[in-house]
Formats: C-alpha cells, structure tokens, sequence
C-alpha cells in the first residue's frame, strides 16, 4: 500500500522551522546578523563564516534554522511552498 507524500513531508524540517517561526533578522556587519528568536534569544550568524552561536550550529553537521532564516530573508534561499511563512519573513523579502 503506498502512502501519498504531501508537500510537507518533502520540506525539510529546518527549512520548515525557519520559514514559520517568529524570528526577526537585523543586519549586523558584512555578512554578519542576529537573528531573535524567542523572548531572549538573539544568535549572531556569520554567512562568511558559515557559523551561528545557536547549540544546533555548534554540534550538529548541518545549517541550522538562523542561518537558514537569515539566507530566507536575504534572498539567498527558497522559501519552501506549502509551509505557513511567518509574516516578518514575508515583510523582508518584500522590502
């Protein structure tokens, strides 16, 4: 019995997170941002460097949601189709 696959199940799910959560990225430098996330959450991500402060970042070997948030606002990666997209990405990417 085969099961059909809905769009979201081929999002992966950092883009999904990165795409729908409310975060808010203010440019911090030459490639440098913050990225807040959360009431007291602020990660600067360095795009040159290909770092985040976030604990994802650090021990995991894969971009995490900020620095995805951050390439999303910038323009430098796709917005997945059929995820619900936090509206200050919205905002961003139309400025």
């Amino acid at each position: 019995m085969s099961v059909a696959k809905s769009v979201q199940d081929d999002v992966d799910e950092r883009d999904r997170r990165a795409a729908s959560e409310a975060m808010v990225v203010v440019p911090n430098g030459p490639g440098l941002y913050k990225v807040h996330s959360g009431e007291k959450s602020i990660y600067t991500v360095d795009l040159v460097g290909g770092a985040c402060e976030c604990a994802d970042s650090r021990y995991r070997d894969s971009i995490c949601k900020h620095t995805r948030r951050v390439e999303m606002a910038i323009g430098e990666r796709e917005i997945p189709a059929g995820v619900r997209v936090d509206p200050t990405l919205r905002l961003r990417r139309e400025l």
